[in-house]
């Protein structure tokens, strides 16, 4: 791994996973699944009502291409605060990868549960969920990676 490979991974966490959800007459949300285990201040900004409705983030994406490997990197921040996390993911899908480069999107933060669609249809938590534009960063690595990843 390169050094450049190295520091781009080095502040962020891996996410556990990603999805997508497609926005028929709305936006479409990116779904990033995280473990707060380790990190008090997260668990208790995802389980608080008042971080879902986002206000006061920020975000963006950027990606990493290493050997033929996409990596994207979503980076939150609480703004007025110093306060930010970032969570990286490999070979996100070409869904993800069009919600993310092609419009203006949603990107709810979710944490690691057993059931996400029993977390999700119980309400038993809170998501952060921020509006997010198209990322050209994303897009342009997304134009020099492995054709699999235009799926």
């Amino acid at each position: 791994m390169s050094g450049a490979a190295r520091r781009f991974l080095s502040d962020a966490n891996p996410a556990v996973g990603v999805g997508l959800v497609p926005g028929v007459q709305s936006q479409p949300i990116v779904v990033l699944i995280v473990d707060d285990s380790q990190d008090d201040e997260l668990a208790s900004a995802l389980a608080s009502n008042d971080a879902a409705a986002a206000n006061g983030y920020g975000a963006a994406w950027s990606a990493q291409i290493n050997g033929e490997r996409l990596t994207i990197k979503f980076h939150l921040i609480r703004r007025g605060e110093e306060w930010e996390r970032r969570w990286t993911y490999p070979e996100p899908g070409g869904g993800v990868l069009n919600a993310i480069t092609a419009n203006r999107h949603h990107v709810a933060i979710v944490p690691v549960v057993g059931d996400l669609s029993e977390f999700v249809r119980e309400g038993n938590g809170a998501a952060i969920i921020v509006d997010v534009q198209p990322s050209r960063a994303v897009s342009s690595a997304r134009a020099v990676a492995v054709p699999t990843t235009a799926q």
